[in-house]
């Protein structure tokens, strides 16, 4: 990592948890598109897949608290 970004890490390392996601999500979504074609193609096949399992009724959703009650039993304590 070159010095530049050494020194930014540093300086957002600092920040409030709220405003390090905040930068975390932005830096982010400026690479996201990154993706090879191939690899952009592959996620694009897995979410319609995934939408149509849903829409079939051969998947179903879980909400937010029963997510989380599941990683709590296999990671432990969650961050709060």
């Amino acid at each position: 990592m070159s010095p530049t970004a050494t020194s930014i890490l540093q300086a957002a390392m600092n920040l409030p948890q709220g405003e390090r996601a905040e930068v975390a999500n932005l830096l982010w979504e400026s690479v996201e598109g990154f993706a090879t074609p191939e690899i952009a193609a592959a996620w694009e096949a897995e979410i319609a897949e995934r939408l149509r399992a849903i829409d079939a009724g051969e998947k179903q959703l879980l909400t937010e608290e029963e997510v989380n009650n599941r990683l709590r039993q296999k990671y432990g304590p969650l961050f709060d």
